[in-house]
């Protein structure tokens, strides 16, 4: 069973017989709301670790203030290895501190209730098959952009349901 058309497909070709069976969310739990006068007001909602690439956000946001000096990012997810400190050190270097909010874990219910204080949604992952928070901000009406890593082109189709950039391309992440 693959929860992801990607891996899926990526199985079938080692000639693993596999089955896909979609992720599911419950659309109750996540209130749409309509972002008509989008601003650079930006939530990530990953477990800050290497593999999500969370220092990109950091490098994203600084890019967009020097073109909107109000743009701000909250980080949500719990802190799995020293990226946390990579990106203090970025928020430091960059002089950027009221710009950014870094929960550290917050359960569902927290972040979706934050999230109506923001009106974009960014995935920076290096790596994903099928990233549920995708679905999420989806959900909320949060525009998105991402990394086209792995299987986000399965769930995101570019200038369609999001827009998509190559992994680690802050400043076209920051353009779009």
């Amino acid at each position: 069973i693959s929860p992801s058309i990607y891996l899926h497909n990526i199985f079938k070709k080692l000639n693993y017989k596999t089955e896909y069976i979609p992720n599911y969310i419950d659309l109750e739990l996540y209130p749409y709301k309509k972002r008509t006068n989008i601003k650079p007001s930006i939530l990530w909602v990953r477990a800050i670790h290497k593999i999500y690439n969370p220092e990109m956000a950091i490098k994203v946001l600084e890019k967009l203030i020097t073109k909107y000096p109000s743009a701000k990012l909250c980080m949500v997810g719990p802190f799995k290895d020293s990226s946390i400190n990579n990106i203090k050190n970025m928020i430091n270097d960059y002089g950027i501190h009221k710009h950014v909010i870094i929960t550290g874990k917050l359960n569902k219910e927290e972040w979706v209730y934050l999230s109506q204080d923001y009106d974009l949604f960014i995935n920076t992952t290096d790596f994903d098959n099928h990233p549920v928070t995708l679905l999420e901000a989806m959900a909320l009406g949060m525009p998105i952009v991402s990394t086209n890593a792995g299987g986000v082109p399965f769930l995101i189709e570019d200038g369609e349901t999001g827009l998509l950039v190559e992994k680690n391309d802050h400043i076209e992440m920051a353009k779009k």
